[in-house]
């Protein structure tokens, strides 16, 4: 793994990129499922049907405006956006 795929999150915690064909098609559907069903999660003005916010998800993760993190210290993954990344590794 090179440096350009770790980076710290806000504690100074590594973390490290996981790319979506790095994924089973069932853990990157999990992994967006309980990204999506999260508390507080605000999709604007318009109440949308999970599976519309599901479909949104994948499709960012698709693009690459969406990336797979992974934090070896707790063991976990999540989804942040590209911009959250960059500001990461400049960090």
């Amino acid at each position: 793994m090179d440096d350009s795929e770790r980076s710290r999150d806000a504690q100074g915690l590594s973390v490290v990129e996981v790319q979506p064909d790095q994924l089973s098609k069932a853990a990157l559907q999990g992994l967006a499922e309980e990204f999506v069903s999260r508390a507080g999660t605000d999709y604007g003005r318009e109440e949308k049907s999970f599976e519309s916010k599901l479909d949104d998800v994948l499709h960012q993760i698709a693009s690459g405006d969406v990336r797979i993190v992974y934090d070896p210290y707790t063991e976990s993954a999540n989804l942040i956006t590209k911009r959250e990344l960059a500001k990461h590794r400049r960090a």
